[in-house]
């Protein structure tokens, strides 16, 4: 989303015109949702799939609502129940030290959260109700609550348990650094750098070049043209 015009695009057209990748989304999200709602307690991302069961059951009657804020709404339930997830290993934990690590994480995905509300209700009252800006601003806050909230609680283990997590501690700064860049850099601006190296290749410039010549090749000449 950060390297194409995303106030030329429509996600909610997009998906309505390929009804095979909105369902294979939708499928594949229940089946991680269900999984997890049933394997991570509080089980609350039992909810996340009962709404997108719900939207398989509103596509299969073609009365399918908005996906974009839809699925915005649902990055929130998710970093809420990934947060109650923490509150629960918290409270199972024995160890002062780890109980502090994941009472730090779920205040990461609880204020996460919160934040991506107030600034989803607010953004879209500004941008006339745009769902594709208010979905991308989304997805943004979630990788960098999200990434933070695995860094914190590597940090954690490596502080409790002397032992480095590198596959949790990679995950969450791959996470959270490139959503970082775009908002510091600027959408438009990493959009511009994108397209700038992209029309400056040599390739491409020949390319065009050939284009251009057989089209001229092909063409009559006229006098007066």
């Amino acid at each position: 989303l950060s390297t194409i015009t995303v106030e030329e695009c429509n996600l909610d057209r997009f998906l309505d015109e390929h009804p095979v990748l909105t369902i294979t989304v939708l499928i594949l999200n229940l089946l991680a949702a269900s999984f997890w709602g049933v394997t991570l307690a509080p089980h609350l991302h039992i909810l996340s799939a009962l709404c997108l069961l719900w939207w398989l059951l509103c596509f299969y009657r073609s009365c399918l609502p908005r996906m974009s804020v839809g699925g915005a709404g649902l990055f929130l339930m998710d970093l809420i129940a990934f947060g109650a997830v923490n509150l629960h290993e918290a409270q199972e934990s024995s160890s002062a030290a780890l109980k502090a690590v994941f009472r730090i994480a779920a205040c990461i995905n609880f204020t996460g959260a919160l934040i991506m509300l107030i600034g989803g209700i607010w953004f879209c009252r500004q941008n006339s109700g745009s769902g594709t800006l208010v979905y991308a601003y989304t997805v943004y806050g979630y990788l960098i609550t999200a990434g933070a909230e695995k860094t914190c609680r590597g940090g954690g283990q490596l502080i409790t348990e002397n032992t480095l997590p590198w596959p949790l501690i990679l995950s969450g700064i791959s996470q959270f650094l490139p959503a970082v860049v775009v908002l510091v850099v600027g959408r438009r601006e990493l959009f511009g750098f994108v397209s700038r190296r992209l029309e400056r290749r040599k390739e491409r410039s020949q390319l065009d070049g050939a284009f251009v010549a057989e089209l001229m090749s092909s063409a009559d000449a006229q006098v007066g043209c």
